[in-house]
């Protein structure tokens, strides 16, 4: 197989994937940053991988959060939006300071821990009513973020303790998704300077564009088909190997 061929068929896989998540991120509300995030780490490695997913995952939540926006609880989404922010800050910094090896680890180390607070931590975690949990939650989202291209996870771990109405909270989730990406997106590119236009193959943009378009259109006909649960389910075991294989190829590395 030639580099054309191959490179090709590296596109067409992660438009595959980036269709699946997008499919998720409609049925279910959340699943895009896990699923995609865990896959293309391994596939492009943890800097170009996980910008990769934060330019669709941002391009991805503008169109859940118009279909979505009836129901967004914006006091909720004003009090957490500047807490994504503080949570990128070190994530910026780990980037920045990391070799390739040590961050494979840590984008593997993370995705695992962000899985087991979606796992555990609705089980464990008492009620809360205050909104200092809420800035703690959008602290960790604005970080793993950074990291591994998911803020989803610790919002849902707080929007179970709070008790979170599941359709606000699902709608509310689409713009902070949205904007924890934007903010990942833009600290890489203007802050740390990378590059992935230059350095990613134009197949993997346009292929991947139309996978995450058609996964949003295939997600919207079957939301209320398709057992949330069950979706969720899928993107937290797939995610699950995901990292188990990034924190395996970092150790590699070393």
């Amino acid at each position: 197989m030639d580099a054309l061929t191959a490179g090709f068929a590296q596109a067409l896989g992660i438009a595959g994937v980036v269709l699946c998540g997008s499919v998720l991120q409609r049925v279910s509300g959340m699943g895009f940053g896990l699923l995609v995030g865990s896959v293309l780490s391994i596939m492009l490695g943890p800097i170009e991988g996980v910008l990769i997913v934060n330019i669709f995952a941002l391009a991805t939540s503008i169109v859940t959060t118009y279909s979505m926006r009836a129901h967004i609880d914006f006091q909720r989404l004003k009090f957490i939006a500047p807490f994504l922010l503080v949570g990128s800050i070190p994530g910026m910094y780990l980037i920045a300071r990391t070799g390739t090896g040590l961050l494979q680890i840590i984008v593997g180390s993370v995705l695992l821990f962000s899985l087991a607070l979606v796992v555990v931590g609705k089980k464990f975690l008492p009620p809360i009513r205050r909104m200092a949990p809420a800035a703690v939650a959008g602290a960790v989202a604005g970080f793993t973020s950074m990291i591994i291209g998911a803020g989803g996870p610790a919002i849902t771990v707080y929007a179970q303790a709070s008790k979170w109405d599941h359709r606000s909270f699902s709608s509310t989730l689409q713009p902070i998704l949205l904007l924890a990406a934007t903010i990942s997106v833009s600290i890489k590119l203007v802050v740390l300077g990378f590059a992935p236009v230059q350095q990613t193959a134009v197949s993997v943009w346009v292929l991947g564009t139309v996978g995450m378009f058609v996964g949003t259109w295939i997600g919207t006909r079957l939301a209320g088909k398709i057992p949330r649960d069950k979706a969720r389910s899928f993107t937290l075991v797939i995610a699950t190997l995901g990292g188990i294989s990034a924190l395996i190829r970092g150790v590699a590395a070393l």
